[in-house]
């Protein structure tokens, strides 16, 4: 299968740091920290190869996306990351100005979450579109799948369910299996992150978060925030808005 990607190459652009991925955090871990701001309201709409995100006094280019699609132009596979503050400075500039938009190479050491659409079978309820995981400190931890129902769309954690490795538990098991037949279920269980619900309007969708709380509203093109919300968790919604819209994209 060949591959096409809106990410080009440059020969002239310095090496950037790379984020640390030794370590982890769950998506509601207390150590955090939120992202200071001046606006309550944050909305974020892709543009080409950028996020960006809009408050009453700004634009600002906040993330870079790299999309790989298949031979015959459908989506395929997401990538996302921040921008750097330079590189985010340097397309502010040039956008304000009315210069041409300056390259910015795609940096793969920097991706801070992948999606990638699927088409295997899992029986774990819905059939699932859209599987994305974290690649760096900080992001949700194991896989996540996007689930499509009638008027919503479900965001899942998939967490491996560990069992004493007994002589009994491991017949328990078997027994299980022989009666009714191997299940994923067996050795998964989902924990429910973000639920994607249709709106009043009829392109209107609410996202809400897995305690329940209407976190942002996805309208024309935009998701617009409801209130401040820290930063990885911030990271994660846009991840899962993004990687929706684009697998979800018909091939022109």
């Amino acid at each position: 299968m060949s591959q096409t990607s809106l990410a080009e190459t440059s020969s002239n652009e310095a090496p950037r740091p790379a984020f640390d991925n030794t370590t982890t955090l769950r998506l509601n871990s207390p150590y955090l920290a939120a992202e200071p701001s001046n606006d309550n309201k944050q909305s974020f709409t892709l543009q080409g190869r950028y996020v960006y995100k809009t408050t009453t006094t700004s634009i600002t280019p906040t993330y870079h996306v790299s999309t790989r699609n298949t031979q015959i132009g459908n989506p395929w596979q997401l990538q996302i990351c921040r921008l750097l503050p330079n590189d985010a400075r340097r397309l502010s500039a040039a956008s304000s100005s009315g210069e041409p938009e300056p390259f910015v190479k795609y940096d793969d050491d920097l991706t801070i979450y992948s999606g990638e659409k699927i088409h295997i079978p899992i029986s774990l309820g819905q059939k699932p579109l859209l599987v994305i995981r974290g690649q760096k400190q900080g992001t949700v931890q194991g896989s996540v799948l996007m689930e499509k129902s009638s008027k919503s769309y479900k965001f899942h954690q998939l967490i491996p369910i560990r069992r004493a490795s007994t002589q009994a538990e491991e017949e328990r098991m078997q027994a299980l299996m022989h009666k009714r037949g191997y299940r994923d279920s067996d050795d998964w269980k989902k924990k429910l992150l973000l639920t994607v619900q249709e709106g009043k309007g009829v392109k209107d969708l609410t996202w809400i978060d897995e305690d329940g709380a209407s976190v942002a509203v996805e309208k024309d093109g935009k998701l617009e925030f409801m209130d401040e919300i820290e930063t990885k968790k911030r990271d994660f919604i846009v991840v899962c808005w993004a990687c929706k819209n684009f697998v979800l994209d018909k091939p022109t």
